[in-house]
């Protein structure tokens, strides 16, 4: 089989599920940003540990990958249960006390504090906010079709950037991290996500109104921020894809980078500007 075929197979089952499991309803659209924040905490820690020259062993993984579990989960009760959003800050602590005792038993070498807990904010913390995203409209109740749009405006940005920076692309973005991408592309993929917004705008009832712009600006130029961030870190990994689960795609950062980036820009120009 293909690149290409698997490529397009994965894309299709992928956003079936994807956009099935949004729609769905409030918890089946919690659980799948779940799923993609246990994968994608689970390939940053495997990069930074690739970064630092050391094994990322399945155990120190496992509690990665169980700890931004616990503080997505525990962020999501506090939107419905406020008393349970100490926990996330006691899950932090347990974690790197937990890391500390396993370093000193095995005696190796530790990775960065500072690395991993930005791992938390960069990865764990965007799946937060788009869930808050969800309930916050004009209504203050789920509306799934809200993200929905910011997903669309984000996917638009990257078809155009790639298909205009493919035919047009001459002027190197950033040479260094990411050789393929053009400010030709850059520029495509903004007429792209305004595009969108404009469909958006008409589309998504009662959605942001003349504010999908503004999220489709910020999208267009956090997004491209983003993606060259991860290039940034498998470059210095030494690595071609953040993970392998999804055939002919990567892995789940590979997918996401950009909107993980994006999300937090968009959710302060929402509470400043809404």
């Amino acid at each position: 089989m293909s690149e290409l075929v698997k490529r397009i197979i994965t894309g299709v089952i992928g956003a079936a599920i994807f956009i099935g499991s949004i729609l769905y309803s409030n918890w089946s659209f919690v659980l799948i940003f779940l799923v993609i924040n246990i994968a994608a905490s689970g390939e940053y820690f495997r990069i930074i540990k690739k970064i630092n020259k050391e094994d990322a062993k399945k155990i120190d993984t496992f509690f990665y990958i169980l700890f931004a579990a616990a503080i997505y989960s525990t962020s999501i009760f506090a939107l419905f249960y406020g008393k349970w959003y100490s926990l996330i800050i006691v899950a932090i602590i347990l974690y790197f006390i937990f890391q500390y005792y396993i370093s000193n038993i095995n005696n190796s070498k530790y990775t960065s504090l500072w690395q991993q807990l930005l791992g938390f904010l960069y990865v764990v913390w965007p799946f937060v906010i788009i869930n808050i995203l969800a309930y916050y409209n004009f209504n203050n109740e789920f509306n799934p079709f809200i993200v929905l749009g910011i997903l669309l405006i984000m996917w638009s940005n990257d078809i155009m950037a790639y298909f205009v920076g493919k035919k047009y692309g001459k002027t190197p973005l950033a040479k260094k991290i990411s050789p393929n991408k053009t400010v030709e592309g850059f520029a495509g993929g903004m007429v792209g996500s305004l595009l969108m917004a404009a469909i958006v705008y008409y589309a998504v009832p009662n959605g942001y109104g003349i504010h999908w712009f503004g999220v489709a600006l910020i999208i267009a130029i956090a997004g491209p921020i983003g993606d060259l961030f991860q290039s940034g870190l498998k470059r210095k990994a030494e690595i071609k894809d953040s993970g392998f689960l999804l055939p002919g795609h990567g892995g789940f950062l590979d997918r996401f980078d950009a909107l993980i980036f994006a999300l937090p820009f968009v959710f302060l120009y929402l509470l400043y500007f809404l």
